[in-house]
């Protein structure tokens, strides 16, 4: 008897190609096939479908690999999950989670699994503060919903509440952006984009083993075999490094992470200083449960308005003259002075300041605002920001929730130190947020407010059609022509057109409503039949609520 089957390969191919096998085969079970010449390890995805070839025509598998671990139902939900939000392939999502590398060396090797527990240094001591924010938490996960915390102090209660999972039996997950993982790595088998092979390999035999594991890292992570996951936390969850953009799936852990966890019956908690807007909608809409924690002190700055200032004969150059005054102070007290600035390249600043103190010495600093850690801010006797206007200008629609953001947490950092800020923006409310605690706490509101009269997200999605072609002539008449052809769907008008240095995208903004799935798949049938028919799939990605 002859089983016939799909498979999925791990290819950007729109269509799953059906193989023949003389014995019979599950879903998900590996198996060797050929396919345009060269071999691959496919995964069994459907047995039941009606081929659309003549049988004749349908090869038979090389072999079933039974040496290595099948694909779990769960981990083939997960993958439809994301091929399906961020417009991808099931190849694409299947090379991300089994990459060659690691589907080679589980062949070549059979490799003993490690008994790992991460456990062993998670014993935080919390004091009156910390216990009542995590009984709010426990609360919150009796109800089955996500929790979004907010609060400056996170790392204890996050080792409480993974001690407490892991002792129970079941796997925790922690996505930290950026390296801060690896801060974890004590008490945590990290998984990030510079962990080894072999690492991952051993990382992903021990969660398919069924745990308790803990795992700390990037949003790859969520794509490892979990069996026994009972808690996520995803720390700073508003940070766009944990959006995924280099290749395919390109997708948000944070949703990604509520998603996973609902279908594994896991908790998940969301903790940031300044909660994503997205967050906020859903903590208001009832979908999370907030939590918030007594805030640390944090800096009030002076506002220097550089207009008024400059409408008095009150600026040099760069500088205020109350600003100049103020540093004149600190270097005499032989304190140290730092000045910020929004952007990266500082030499000009800098050689302006030591032209104005030549005997500053050591004791000036000039740096980029990303470049301002609480370790570098607490040794300040001054702290000023000059330019902060540049923060607040910008096409897109995120600036004034980044501004604030950025700017809220300076002033954290900078605690009880002398902060001030120069800005030709005096009045605009995100400064104003920094300055009276009402103001702060109502700006979410008049953000959404904002994105709700304009139609943006979170009420809506946005699909990035982004064209990478240095044919400046055929990327010109191709970005024309499907603009037509995606104008001319069913109630899916093209937004806008951007160009970026080189990097023209097709933006296409979508209600949120009943209708957005069917409305996203008709963009994905429009874009791949372009692509078909103009041989064009690699200078063409799609980008599902880019950053």
């Amino acid at each position: 008897m002859t089983y016939y089957f799909q498979v999925i390969l791990p290819l950007r191919l729109t269509w799953m190609p059906f193989y023949a096998s003389a014995e019979p085969v599950a879903v998900g079970e590996r198996v060797r096939v050929l396919f345009s010449g060269k071999e691959y390890v496919a995964v069994v995805s459907a047995l039941s479908a009606q081929p659309d070839v003549e049988l004749s025509r349908i090869r038979p598998i090389i072999g079933v690999e039974r040496t290595l671990e099948p694909v779990s139902a769960q981990e083939l939900a997960f993958w439809h999950f994301l091929a399906d939000y961020t417009l991808c392939t099931l190849g694409e999502v299947y090379h991300c989670a089994y990459p060659a590398t690691r589907t080679d060396a589980e062949l070549r090797k059979a490799r003993a699994k490690k008994a790992v527990s991460g456990a062993a240094d998670l014993h935080p001591r919390l004091d009156a503060a910390a216990k009542d924010t995590l009984k709010a938490i426990l609360a919150g996960f009796d109800e089955a919903r996500p929790v979004l915390l907010q609060a400056g102090a996170r790392d204890k209660v996050y080792a409480e509440l993974l001690r407490r999972c892991l002792d129970a039996g079941r796997s925790a997950l922690l996505l930290s952006p950026g390296r801060s993982a690896e801060a974890w790595e004590g008490s945590a088998r990290v998984y990030t984009a510079g962990t080894s092979a072999s690492e991952r390999r051993d990382i992903a035999s021990a969660v398919r083993a069924g745990g308790p594991v803990f795992v700390a890292g990037g949003p790859a992570a969520l794509l490892l075999p979990w069996t026994t996951l009972g808690l996520i936390i995803v720390d700073a969850e508003e940070s766009p490094l944990h959006r995924r953009e280099m290749t395919a799936p390109r997708f948000n852990a944070r949703d990604a992470a509520v998603w996973l966890a609902a279908r594994c019956g896991a908790s998940v908690l969301l903790g940031s200083d300044f909660p994503s807007l997205e967050s906020a909608l859903n903590a208001a809409a009832g979908k999370y449960i907030k939590v918030e924690a007594p805030a640390a002190p944090a800096a009030v700055p002076e506002i220097i308005d550089t207009v008024a200032e400059r409408g008095k004969n009150g600026m040099n150059g760069s500088f205020s003259l109350k600003l100049l005054e103020r540093m004149r102070l600190a270097f005499e007290a032989k304190r140290r002075v730092l000045l910020l600035l929004p952007w990266s390249d500082t030499d000009n600043v800098e050689i302006e300041a030591r032209a104005l103190f030549p005997k500053a010495s050591t004791r000036l600093s000039v740096l980029p605002l990303r470049r301002a850690t609480p370790a570098i801010l607490v040794r300040q006797g001054l702290t000023a920001l000059l330019c902060a206007e540049f923060m607040l200008k910008g096409e897109d629609f995120r600036t004034d929730e980044k501004a604030f953001r950025a700017l809220s947490g300076l002033c954290r950092d900078a605690g009880e130190s002398p902060l001030l800020i120069q800005c030709a923006q005096a009045e605009h409310p995100v400064l104003h947020s920094l300055l009276w605690a009402d103001d702060a706490a109502a700006l979410p509101a008049l953000l959404l407010r904002e994105r709700a009269a304009f139609g943006l997200p979170p009420y809506s999605r946005i699909v990035d059609v982004v064209f990478n072609d240095k044919n400046e002539k055929r990327l010109r008449w191709f970005l024309g022509e499907l603009s037509e052809r995606l104008a001319a769907l069913p109630l899916l008008p093209v937004q806008e057109v951007k160009i970026q240095s080189g990097r023209e995208r097709i933006r296409i903004i979508l209600p949120r409503n009943a209708s957005l799935s069917a409305r996203k798949q008709g963009i994905y049938g429009a874009v791949t039949a372009f692509c078909t028919e103009r041989s064009y799939a690699s200078h063409l990605t799609l980008e599902v609520d880019p950053l």
